[in-house]
């Protein structure tokens, strides 16, 4: 599990980036379709909230001239 808390005074037309490093994550695979969940949380002043979830995958993908496409190292 990662964390970060990034706290930022915003108009509504403005973003904000963050980044966030998982550890030794486990691949997402044919076999193993591993997904995390990113929780993202916006809270305003009146102390109203909103959370969305995004599943995501992570995985390594790699494509080359001579061996063709491979995911995470394996063709």
């Amino acid at each position: 599990m990662a964390h970060t808390d990034a706290r930022a005074r915003l108009p509504a037309s403005q973003t904000l980036a963050t980044r966030l490093t998982l550890q030794h994550p486990k691949r997402w695979d044919v076999d193993d379709p591993y997904l995390y969940s990113l929780i993202t949380e916006l809270i305003s002043n009146v102390k109203s909230s909103i959370a969305y979830v995004t599943p995501f995958g992570v995985r390594t993908l790699t494509f080359d001239p001579n061996k063709g496409f491979a995911l995470n190292g394996r063709p």
